[in-house]
């Protein structure tokens, strides 16, 4: 019963001459994924995590202590500034990204980025009733052109170019189109790669599942690897029109708290059946404190109820730490760091260090983290590019902002860019979302979505026609979106004693019945 990836598991029995568990988790390697990672990454609609984690990939040097990032530097870190703002392709944090790479790029990194933004932007991968093979391998040959500029003899690099070619070649083997299951079934084979999946082949003795309730009705011991809580929440993905139609029709819609309970009572059944449970859970996994399953909580409180010994006895012969014998325990080598040569910056305290203008968002950090303000900002010292894709409520988010900005942007020029009253329909807000989905919430695009993608739609049109709806009622009129502004902090004090300048942007102006000007935080 494997609660995360065995592959620490796997490796202690292959070197003891046992058969391997073989659950894989999602991402072997960088270098063994790539593949895999570019095609979804290349496919619309966008897989926004797969791409950033393309723009992650790095590939060995000559020598085994340099690595450099398979795309253009410069590239990766915009791109991934990009994303953290805007999680999908092509939109304006997108558009500047690649600007901003190409003015300060070589010739052969600015050929490098147009094609890249070429290929993910306007020549996708799309799969319509199949995917076109000369197009994926277009696609493919780029990536092994990428690759064959790190190739050295028999590197890695050189056999993942060779890799590539292979796919390239079987692709285009098999007829004009090939469906999106055969493609990845090709990968597969060739790369040895794919996402969270048991190996059957592994051990002809010994049966391998990921949760407890698929257990069944065997009575076989169980070794249950890392059982930690994974703190997995379910959203009610049902539109309220349809929880409505549901219970007028006299469904019984199930409670959250009513299917936890049923799942755990599940798990519990069938890890009760088996008699013997070996659970194998460190202090810490990941670098954090592990959180023991619930499933597993329960079953330790069975075992006083059970035991004709005492409690503290049993505790001591079934939850002591682990000890292996002298001819099994196993220390790894001693491992050599290459630590690079230190950098030391001497700055003078001065005037020059102080700002004449600070937008809100600078004066908070300045407040609580003043030295990472001043890294930042005055020294121009700023951590490397950074994954942090928005997603869920952060997501959502950005693109309802994206969406009442752009609607009222439109009433305004329609108006002259006077004041003006706002009036939605639904079909014009769920129009305008439906176009940004792409640049703002590429992942609610992807396959399996749809039910997420709808509940969302349905919440976001909701929001802003009732936004607007209780403006209008109101008397209210907006007058900007994202509106800048900048004021002088009395009693501050910025460069050459001057007071200091707050500047920023307000999500929504909007003048009141009585004249009165109101801001709106969105």
């Amino acid at each position: 019963l494997a609660g995360r990836s065995t592959q620490l598991l796997d490796r202690e029995l292959l070197r003891l001459g046992g058969t391997p568990v073989g659950v894989r988790a999602r991402g072997v390697s960088p270098l063994a994924q790539v593949i895999p990672v570019f095609l979804r990454a290349i496919t619309a609609p966008h897989d926004v995590s797969a791409l950033a984690d393309l723009l992650n990939v790095t590939v060995p040097g000559i020598d085994e202590h340099s690595t450099f990032p398979l795309l253009p530097g410069a590239l990766r870190r915009t791109l991934i500034d990009a994303l953290n703002q805007e999680p999908g392709v092509g939109g304006p944090a997108w558009t500047t990204a690649v600007n901003t790479t190409l003015d300060g790029a070589g010739p052969e990194d600015a050929q490098s980025v147009r094609e890249f933004d070429e290929l993910i932007r306007l020549t996708p991968l799309t799969d319509d009733d199949g995917l076109d093979t000369s197009l994926v391998a277009a696609h493919l040959d780029w990536l092994g052109r990428q690759f064959q500029r790190f190739s050295r003899e028999d590197n890695e690099p050189a056999r993942v170019t060779a890799l590539i070619s292979t796919v390239s070649t079987l692709v285009t083997g098999l007829g004009a189109r090939i469906s999106a299951h055969e493609l990845d079934q090709v990968v597969s084979e060739v790369t040895g790669t794919g996402g969270l999946r048991v190996h059957a082949e592994a051990s002809a003795t010994r049966d391998t599942v990921t949760s407890p309730g698929q257990l069944g009705t065997g009575t076989a011991p169980v070794v249950w690897w890392l059982p930690t809580d994974e703190h997995r929440s379910v959203r009610d993905l049902l539109r309220p029109a349809e929880s409505a139609w549901l219970e007028n029709a006299g469904v019984a819609l199930p409670d959250p708290e009513m299917l936890a309970r049923l799942t755990l009572r599940s798990e519990l059944r069938a890890l009760r059946r088996r008699g013997r449970v070996t659970a194998v859970l460190p202090a810490r996994v990941d670098g954090e404190r592990a959180a023991e399953h619930a499933a597993l909580t329960f079953l330790i409180n069975d075992l006083p109820r059970k035991a004709d010994t005492t409690f503290d006895d049993l505790q001591k012969s079934t939850r002591e730490d682990a000890t292996l014998p002298d001819d099994r325990a196993h220390v790894p080598d001693t491992l050599e760091f290459c630590i690079p040569d230190p950098v030391s910056r001497t700055v003078t305290g001065g005037e020059h260090l102080i700002p004449t203008r600070i937008s809100y968002s600078q004066w908070e950090k300045l407040l609580v983290h003043p030295l990472e303000w001043l890294l930042d900002r005055r020294l121009g010292i700023r951590a490397g590019g950074l994954v942090d894709v928005p997603t869920g409520n952060r997501m959502v988010g950005t693109w309802l902002h994206a969406t009442v900005e752009n609607i009222v942007n439109r009433r305004l020029d329609e108006n002259g860019g006077d004041p003006v009253t706002v009036y939605v329909t639904e079909q014009e807000v769920t129009e305008e979302l439906e176009a940004l989905l792409p640049v703002y919430a590429s992942e609610l695009a992807l396959p399996g979505r749809s039910r997420d993608r709808g509940a969302t739609i349905a919440l976001a049109v909701r929001s802003i026609t009732g936004l607007f709806t209780a403006l209008e009622d109101a008397g209210i009129r907006v007058r900007a979106v994202e509106a800048e502004f900048e004021t002088t902090l009395t009693g501050s004090h910025g460069r050459d004693g001057e007071p200091l300048v707050l500047g920023g942007f307000r999500d929504m102006d909007v003048i009141m019945a009585d004249g009165t000007d109101g801001v709106i935080d969105l």
